[in-house]
């Protein structure tokens, strides 16, 4: 009787190029970021409006960051 040993060859797929995976990476980073941006939208849009609360401290903001930027409001590139 003759024992014969059996020698299993496991194939494996081929390997994927760094091109495939960047690309893969990048849709599924879109595809979270999509939906991260959906659902957070959503509840944005069921929150109730405000109406003046922050007009006037965003618009304070801007001047003083324009005159962080250009020192003068009369030297910036637009008038205030």
């Amino acid at each position: 009787m003759s024992t014969q040993q059996q020698i299993i060859v496991q194939q494996q797929p081929p390997a994927q190029s760094v091109w495939a995976k960047l690309g893969m990476g990048a849709m599924m980073g879109s595809i979270v970021g999509l939906t991260i941006g959906f659902i957070g939208g959503g509840f944005q849009i069921l929150r109730p409006p405000r109406r003046y609360g922050n007009t006037i401290a965003v618009h304070a903001l801007f001047r003083r960051y324009v005159w962080l930027l250009y020192g003068d409001r009369d030297r910036a590139p637009h008038r205030i």
